[in-house]
């Protein structure tokens, strides 16, 4: 495989699809030949439990044992061999997802400013790619060890620690701090709808919820309702998170493309102003005779390069100017359509300036477009899981009971 770019500049800041294909087959590899010597000592434990020459009070234990742990290094070995397949496979996603990205890279890299925009589109597409196979394989890795493999520790101790957990589960004391937490992520989450930077507590503390429910209704505790309602909160939280750093993301781009054209701008103008004296230093660096001496051939040199410094130096401040910038202020009615939320509103604020201040450039415009969606999408993400968390704290009150009950038959168990 080619060695992988070291940077992604102008399609993107950092690694879209970090991993390394190598590393993963180096790992794939050892998992291999793990599991190989482990069914080989199997083989070897079988042979030996096999082997009838051993007489004695000891033998039939002995041979005993020695099938259960020549059965275990099997199932060790299974496991090992699973992993290494899909690490393997794995390997092999990743490395055509790069490959590709790193096409896109040197696509990017001879395209013009125009062309930027789709050539950003494919590879976002091509992360989305990337997410779903890494959590395909992510998942079919945590089943290949999902197996009966289980340890003495486990033998010992597992009835009397489950008994133990069973109790905590089902005790008030922790269906307090489940209430206790559930009124924390709603109020977080109806604090988000106008505080986007509340979302984060919003969804760890609905997340904890979501923990704690599912193992209590694995326990009987409280009803699998409660994990398909936190499940759905949990998806609205995590898209309104979503949106909000997508809106920044938004922005930075936005500052990025703006200060290039900026520079350009800024360059071609001084190009202009110093472009007779820099064709005058030239002919008389290049001059021979005339009355121009060596000594005045290399001071025309140097001031022609002052000058092309001058150019370049004059588009490096231009951009830098953009990304310095403060953010715009809002004006009261973007305030009230922000709903409180002053940060996100003036990022918001700042890429539709920047498109407005360059109309034509269709990558400034889209983004500009995406930026009100993505402000749109957050704001009903977080009032949906509001909603959803108010109607289930209150689905008792206006059903006079009946809805308590219809969750309570949905519990492990029955009742």
């Amino acid at each position: 495989m080619p060695p992988s770019p070291t940077g992604w500049h102008p399609l993107c800041a950092h690694d879209p699809l970090p991993g390394d294909p190598g590393a993963l087959r180096t790992e794939a590899a050892h998992l291999r030949t793990v599991a190989e010597r482990l069914q080989e000592q199997a083989e070897a434990l079988r042979l030996i439990g096999d082997d009838d020459v051993l007489r004695g009070r000891y033998a039939d234990s002995l041979r005993e044992h020695t099938h259960d742990l020549a059965a275990r290094l099997a199932t060790a070995a299974t496991r090992y061999a699973r992993v290494h397949r899909e690490l393997a496979a794995w390997a092999g996603a990743l490395q055509h997802l790069r490959s590709a990205a790193a096409r896109l890279l040197a696509e990017s890299r001879a395209a013009g400013e125009p062309e930027l925009a789709a050539l950003r589109a494919r590879l976002s597409r091509l992360t989305e790619e990337y997410e779903e196979e890494a959590a395909h394989h992510a998942r079919l890795v945590r089943t290949a060890v999902d197996d009966a493999l289980t340890d003495s520790l486990y033998d010992d101790f597992a009835l009397p620690a489950a008994a133990f957990v069973s109790r905590v589960l089902a005790s008030g004391s922790l269906d307090d701090l489940v209430d206790a937490l559930g009124w924390t992520a709603t109020l977080a989450g109806l604090g988000a709808v106008f505080f986007p930077a509340l979302g984060p507590l919003a969804l760890g503390t609905g997340l904890s919820v979501g923990a704690l429910h599912l193992a209590q209704a694995g326990a009987g505790a409280c009803s699998w309702f409660d994990v398909v309602l936190d499940v759905a909160a949990l998806k609205f939280a995590r898209d309104g998170v979503r949106a909000a750093r997508a809106v920044e993301a938004l922005q930075d781009s936005a500052r990025t493309t703006a200060a290039g054209l900026a520079a350009g701008v800024a360059e071609a103008r001084a190009g202009n102003a110093t472009s007779g004296a820099r064709r005058a230093a030239a002919r008389r660096a290049r001059r021979r005779g005339g009355g121009v001496s060596g000594t005045g051939r290399r001071a025309a040199r140097a001031r022609r390069l002052r000058l092309e410094e001058r150019v370049r130096r004059a588009g490096l401040r231009a951009g830098e100017e953009i990304h310095a910038a403060p953010l715009p202020e809002l004006t009261r009615r973007e305030r009230g359509l922000a709903l409180g939320d002053v940060e996100m509103g003036r990022r918001a604020k700042d890429v539709r300036d920047l498109s407005a201040r360059h109309p034509d450039h269709e990558e400034l415009r889209a983004g500009a477009a995406e930026a009100r969606r993505r402000l749109r999408e957050m704001r009903g993400s977080w009032a949906g899981s509001t909603v959803l968390d108010l109607g289930d704290k209150g689905g008792n009150v206006v059903s006079g009971g009946a809805y308590g009950e219809t969750k309570d038959r949905m519990r492990t168990g029955g009742g």
